[in-house]
């Protein structure tokens, strides 16, 4: 165990094209919890490959495979990122020094993310700093608030951190068909 106390918790299904990268990003913390709602593609197979704790859920919400994952979790932190998201080194350094120091008053941080869309960082109409409350203290979380883009509700203060996650949401144009089927538009 690396002893830094933080579980990471991530919720995929069929990411096969992002999932190692998310992983790399990752693979310095103590725990990796993987949820797999579903996935038919080789997710599960690329998530074995960094020793994540993989479970199968294929039912359920966001709310309910994020409370799953916080019961699985053994460390005191929780990060809970995104397939699409990376965590850069800046940002894990500003982590591990935020966990390390048990003195302090806050029971969760709000990360700014950087959001790329089509390969262009977007910095203007909202999307920076596009705040996300994402690393907490295990024992503080009560609960969920929303059904998509849920944000957790905790007991205690939130601190907010400065180094930024990467947010890689699109890499091309796509459009959801009548018939529920994608469509590559480039």
């Amino acid at each position: 165990m690396k002893n830094k106390g933080l579980s990471v918790i991530i919720v995929a299904k069929n990411e096969e094209a992002k999932i190692k990268e998310c992983l790399e990003s990752v693979s310095w913390a103590d725990e990796i919890i993987l949820i797999d709602t579903g996935s038919i593609d080789r997710t599960m197979d690329i998530a074995g490959k960094f020793n994540a704790n993989i479970y199968e859920l294929n039912e359920g919400s966001w709310d309910l495979w994020r409370s799953y994952a916080i019961k699985k979790a053994r460390f005191e932190w929780i990060l809970y990122v995104d397939a699409d998201e990376r965590v850069t080194p800046l940002l894990r350094k500003e982590i591990e020094t935020k966990i390390k120091k048990n003195n302090q008053s806050f029971s969760a941080f709000a990360i700014p993310r950087r959001n790329i869309i089509l390969g262009k960082e977007m910095k203007h109409g909202g999307w920076w700093p596009d705040y996300v409350k994402r690393l907490y203290k295990r024992e503080a979380i009560t609960g969920w608030k929303g059904s998509l883009h849920e944000e957790p509700v905790f007991k205690g203060e939130m601190g907010h951190l400065i180094n930024p996650l990467t947010h890689i949401k699109h890499d091309e144009m796509v459009e959801i068909c009548e018939n529920n089927v994608i469509r590559n538009l480039a």
